[in-house]
């Protein structure tokens, strides 16, 4: 996972696609368990994956990002490579599985529809889930 952009830019590569063309799809702790996000571009923040593909291709990718943050937002993380590895606790799988299931529409609308309609109609929604589902959690 955290060289993920050797095998990015092989794959752009091979089949000569421009990086604004692919989607990348990611855990992220910086998001509420159960939030997404979707973004046109951008840095890669504190994700070692996101830093190798943004170091491999730039930034000039859509994303969409699944959080993963604990429910408690004053618990602390002590291994954060531990804690996204980690299976969700029973309490949290419903809302991770609704993450997921949301990011994959989300992906849906972006290619059937155009990256701006799947923002719209995603990133709008307030009311996500944020507590319960899981599997690992990156």
């Amino acid at each position: 996972m955290n060289d993920s952009g050797k095998a990015v830019r092989k794959l752009l590569d091979r089949y000569r696609i421009e990086p604004s063309s692919m989607l990348v799809v990611f855990d992220e702790v910086d998001l509420p368990l159960g939030k997404i996000r979707i973004r046109e571009k951008g840095g890669s923040g504190t994700h070692n994956g996101m830093r190798s593909i943004v170091g491999a291709v730039g930034e000039g990718f859509p994303r969409i990002r699944v959080g993963v943050a604990p429910v408690d937002p004053v618990a602390e993380i002590a291994d954060l490579a531990e804690y996204v590895l980690a299976p969700f606790a029973a309490d949290e799988r419903e809302a991770a599985e609704r993450a997921m299931q949301r990011a994959a529409e989300a992906a849906e609308v972006a290619a059937r529809d155009g990256l701006r309609r799947a923002m719209d109609t995603f990133n709008a929604d307030a009311k996500e889930p944020s507590g319960d589902a899981r599997g690992d959690r990156g």
